[in-house]
């Protein structure tokens, strides 16, 4: 099966709730100045991709044995 990243801004649309995208790390503490200003519930959407790779591979939560 394949999971896809879901339209984050449409999501928020859909629920009245503001949404933030975060793609330049430079522009982080503006973004979250402007959502946590919000009155409410807010979504900051991160572009993980804009910070480089991950220095070690994720290879997902831990899996109980047994």
């Amino acid at each position: 099966m394949e999971l896809h990243t879901p339209d984050f801004k449409l999501l928020c649309a859909s629920l009245k709730v503001p949404h933030f995208r975060l793609s330049d790390p430079a522009a982080t503490a503006t973004t979250l100045r402007e959502a946590m200003a919000v009155k409410g519930p807010a979504i900051v959407e991160v572009d993980m991709s804009a910070w480089g790779p991950f220095a070690t591979k994720f290879a997902g939560p831990p899996k109980k044995k047994g």
